[in-house]
């Protein structure tokens, strides 16, 4: 795609190559039938040189291997430089020039430039990418932990564009607040870390999400509480369980105050024995947590948190994932509590091994009960242990 900038930037007419199942990317880059074929097979020497009435093509960059490098050399009836980008199949100039008349082959290696000449190269393209006369690829970005499946990725043929591995930022490194996603937002957990979240200059903005929005009981005092500790507030009705709403919340959260991070506090209480549980009582309490938990955890972009028994933005730096917090602390109120635990907890390790940020904690909210009613406890309680997750 590189390749493909410079060439036009420079006035050229250019044919390409590719799977088929990448000739949409073509067309979307202006190339129109004639000048697209499949770099599946051999037939594209026979195409475009009929395209061209013959003619063939003056410059061909190579990258393929076999017969299918034999096909890019008979693109070259009257002559012409064949260029290798590969290293699988490099030829001998001299055998090249042999059998070729008039084709100049070379194998396209960093060093053989000379010592600066990369620099220099460098140096011309960024200025024209500033300049806006080339249009960058597409940038699939990577932690740089997880370089063994971008290099899988990459050697199956499967992107487009170029794979870029990103160092994160450490731990103690200064963080801009941004905007705090809290799902269960206008609830009572919801409302306290919203509060301290923005008491604490962690967030610029918090939206608080949960199921009745604005409409909620608690939802104006929730606002209210977070605004008067210094941030802004935003209450919006939104299922964090329906994939496509979140998805499309998240959308729209203001590029001047982006995403930073997502503290996951919806839950529904419906504790008792597992010998009680039904069908309709597991899953209510599922969707909200555990569903909500899969969506906001299985993708890079979305920063997840995490207020849960056990721990790990749309990738940004923080998370927290609530666990269900039971109205009971008794040995036989844990059937559900027991069953999300177990169906969270792997999700952690999982965002872990991709280099995805997110902190958990165990047993935190355990004393405060969702009605508000044993806000007490949760004071003699947080201090010690969920503040200090929050906080780091």
């Amino acid at each position: 795609m590189a390749a493909v900038t410079i060439a036009r930037h420079l006035g050229l007419e250019v044919f390409a190559t590719a799977s088929p199942g990448k000739h949409a990317v073509l067309r979307g880059m202006g190339f129109d039938e004639e000048h697209i074929a499949s770099s599946r097979g051999a037939e594209f020497d026979e195409k475009f040189l009929t395209a061209t009435g013959g003619a063939g093509m003056d410059i061909v960059l190579n990258s393929l291997t076999g017969e299918l490098t034999d096909a890019s050399l008979k693109l070259l009836p009257r002559g012409g430089q064949l260029l290798e980008l590969g290293t699988a199949d490099v030829r001998d100039p001299a055998r090249i020039a042999s059998e070729h008349p008039g084709v100049a082959y070379q194998a396209c290696q960093l060093g053989s430039a000379g010592a600066g000449r990369p620099g220099e190269i460098l140096a011309r393209v960024v200025d024209l990418l500033a300049q806006g006369e080339l249009t960058p690829p597409p940038v699939r970005c990577l932690d740089v932990r997880r370089a063994p499946d971008a290099l899988r990725f990459m050697s199956q043929g499967r992107h487009t564009g170029k794979i870029v591995l990103a160092i994160p930022p450490g731990a103690a490194a200064p963080r801009r607040p941004g905007t705090v996603l809290v799902t269960g937002g206008t609830g009572t957990l919801g409302g306290l870390v919203a509060r301290h979240l923005a008491g604490t200059g962690k967030a610029r903005e918090v939206l608080l999400v949960s199921r009745s929005g604005p409409a909620a009981a608690g939802a104006a005092g929730a606002a209210a509480a977070a605004a008067a500790a210094g941030a802004g507030v935003r209450v919006v009705a939104c299922d964090a369980s329906d994939r496509d709403a979140l998805a499309g919340l998240v959308a729209g959260i203001s590029a001047g105050c982006p995403l930073t991070g997502v503290v996951h506090a919806a839950g529904v209480v419906d504790d008792g024995i597992a010998q009680s549980l039904t069908g309709e009582r597991v899953a209510a309490v599922m969707r909200p947590k555990s569903d909500a938990a899969g969506i906001c955890m299985s993708s890079p972009e979305m920063p997840t948190w995490s207020c849960s028994r056990c721990s790990r933005q749309w990738r940004r730096r923080l998370g927290v994932l609530g666990r269900v917090i039971t109205r009971r602390r008794t040995r036989f109120s844990t059937g559900l509590r027991v069953i999300v635990v177990r169906l969270v907890c792997p999700l952690f390790p999982w965002r872990g091994v991709r280099g995805w940020p997110g902190r958990g904690s165990a047993g935190t909210w355990a004393r405060m009960r969702l009605t508000g009613s044993a806000v007490a406890g949760w004071l003699i309680w947080m201090p010690l242990k969920g503040w200090r997750c929050l906080t780091r």
